[in-house]
């Protein structure tokens, strides 16, 4: 810890003159990491909220603490699985949890509702572009609002003839999230 950036410098800690700083560390996330290190030592998970797993994970992750960040992704995991999409992102990539984004990115993808604006700010341009790409995706027909082609005839395939095609679709498109979801996480890194 001593020479890693995550707390602000190389060289903090290193003398009386270098103290370690805790600037950007809140006394809410400070409380609730050794209030979960203080809980590890009875039998039972600490009575946390989702905002306190959360301090304790982000500090967990940026301190290397792998034990503890494994510890609260668990319990994370177990007693807030119907948390929203959007709040899974957001922690996702405060924390760096790479398996929490493609189940979130394909609720976003797959729900009935359209994306508010409010989402869209959340998501940042990035991810909300690829999120409505796969969205559309499962329409192909620019003026049939919709309209899913049936793949196999050569209106659909050449893409001008999606009104002209009588052919029934019998197997909606699946989405294929893991591949536009591999290319935002490259182009939108983790933030710590």
């Amino acid at each position: 810890m001593l020479e890693n950036t995550d707390t602000g410098g190389t060289s903090e800690g290193t003398t009386d003159a270098h103290p370690i700083r805790l600037d950007l560390i809140t006394t809410f996330e400070m409380d609730s990491l050794l209030t979960l290190l203080d809980a590890r030592l009875m039998d039972d998970p600490p009575l946390f909220t989702i905002d306190q797993w959360s301090a304790a994970l982000h500090l967990a992750t940026m301190w290397h603490f792998d034990a503890i960040r494994k510890y609260a992704i668990q319990q994370i995991e177990s007693q807030y699985a119907d948390q929203s999409p959007l709040d899974r992102i957001a922690l996702a990539c405060k924390c760096q949890v790479g398996q929490w984004l493609h189940p979130a990115y394909l609720a976003l993808c797959n729900r009935a509702e359209p994306l508010t604006v409010e989402e869209g700010e959340k998501l940042g341009y990035p991810r909300l572009m690829a999120i409505c790409r796969l969205r559309e995706s499962r329409y192909t027909g620019s003026s049939t609002f919709g309209r899913q082609r049936c793949g196999s005839c050569i209106y659909c395939y050449n893409g001008y003839g999606v009104e002209k095609c009588s052919h029934p679709i019998t197997n909606p498109p699946v989405l294929q999230v893991s591949a536009i979801a591999g290319q935002v996480e490259f182009a939108v890194p983790f933030e710590v």
